[in-house]
């Protein structure tokens, strides 16, 4: 008899649950089970009425275990309904109420019915007694469907009676032995799937040449945080940049870029990396937009040229905090950059760093001037670099001459 081997199979669908696990359908019920063994002492009552030549009707009310897979509610339940098998061995029909008192104090409701879609199962069985006096109902496991109520919510999806009616009278009408052992597979709620990607902050203004972080949240349809799904960044606009990184159980992660050079908006536009493959997949986007400006001027002078190799610099420029002006030369090669003006002036000890407008060959650009003062022997100590928003640079320490910042 199967419900001698109920136990063994109680343990053979907890190892397949674990696999189950992982790709879970939402809902409270799939991966709840039920189970109810009469030689146990649970309530196993049967009233079997087999009419070989039309349709048998089998009634039944069990209690058992209610037992969590992966989903559900450890307890009991309860279960009254009635299952029919036609002339031809077919299950026609099933209908069941039931009820689990879970350990936690929750109590849920439902209903069972017999799966008639496309996608069910053709359940088939048996329905007869013998010359002894006996009784019995046999059939293959049953697809179902149920609707339940959990808390405030109203649940639907498929369930299976995976045993079958399993029923067994030694004397027709009498005691009933079996097994009764149902799992609740799926619900009819879409699964989660990725849905909305956030960025915060969602603007910023920040000094030029400061990092900045954003933090991506990712969550699904019903609002659930998504956990380690990858997010890919771009950096476009005043400062460009890439990365990603993985969202944690919040469904949160961050990303740091480095700051722009000069005055201007970046972008930073975020996407779901579902694969890890380094590329968009179909899924949420979002943008941020981040802006540069240039920091507050400081007091202080910088004067003084020299040689870096065989290219020539000097540079001058003072600010007293409010008022600022400056200027420079460098000659590198074919490359010369004429100094303007000066816009800002920041000074840190022998540190200063100046912004402005020049002409590098003739064009019009934005540069950044930043010096550092090694001592009063400049050669050899003192660093200059130059850099502009049309992309050319120059760094080195003096081969010769004398930068100072005061």
């Amino acid at each position: 008899m199967r419900y001698l081997l109920a136990t063994a199979c109680a343990c053979l669908l907890a190892l397949g649950s674990a696999a189950a696990a992982t790709a879970q359908s939402p809902g409270v019920l799939p991966g709840q089970w039920f189970l109810s063994i009469a030689s146990n002492g649970d309530q196993f009552s049967f009233d079997i009425d087999c009419q070989p030549e039309s349709t048998s009707m089998i009634g039944f009310s069990v209690t058992g275990d209610a037992i969590v897979l992966y989903g559900g509610f450890d307890g009991t339940f309860e279960e009254q309904g009635t299952a029919t098998i036609d002339a031809t061995g077919h299950v026609t029909g099933f209908s069941s109420t039931f009820t689990i008192y879970a350990d936690d104090g929750s109590i849920v409701t439902g209903t069972k019915e017999l799966d008639t879609s496309d996608s069910a199962g053709i359940a088939t069985g048996t329905c007869g007694s013998d010359a002894s006096g006996s009784c019995f109902a046999d059939t293959s496991p049953i697809d179902l469907r149920y609707t339940a109520t959990t808390g405030a919510e109203t649940e639907t999806g498929t369930a299976r009676l995976n045993s079958g009616i399993d029923a067994y009278q030694p004397t027709c009408g009498g005691a009933t032995d079996g097994a009764f052992e149902e799992e609740f597979l799926a619900t009819d709620t879409p699964a989660a799937e990725p849905t909305t990607l956030t960025l915060q902050p969602e603007s910023a203004v920040n000094v030029v040449g400061e990092p900045h972080t954003v933090t991506a949240t990712l969550v699904d349809q019903y609002s659930n945080p998504i956990q380690d799904y990858a997010i890919r960044f771009s950096v476009s606009g005043a400062t460009t940049g890439d990365g990603w990184c993985a969202t944690n159980v919040l469904g949160q992660c961050s990303f740091t870029f480095d700051g722009a050079v000069f005055p201007g908006v970046a972008t930073i536009s975020a996407c779901t990396d579902a694969y890890g493959d380094g590329s968009c997949e179909p899924g949420p986007t979002t943008t941020a937009a981040k802006e540069y400006v240039l920091p507050t001027s400081t007091t202080g002078t910088t004067t003084g040229g020299g040689r870096i190799g065989t290219a020539t610099i000097s540079v001058s420029a003072r600010s007293d905090g409010s008022t600022i002006s400056g200027d420079c030369m460098i000659v590198a090669g074919s490359t010369t950059i004429d100094c303007l003006d000066a816009i800002t002036y920041v000074q840190a000890g022998s540190t200063s760093t100046i912004y402005g407008h020049a002409t590098i060959n003739g064009v019009e650009t934005l540069y950044r001037i930043r010096v550092t003062d090694g001592g009063v022997s400049g050669s050899g100590r003192d660093v200059f670099s130059i850099v502009t928003a049309s992309g050319y640079e120059l760094t080195g320490t003096l081969t010769g001459g004398n930068l100072g910042v005061r």
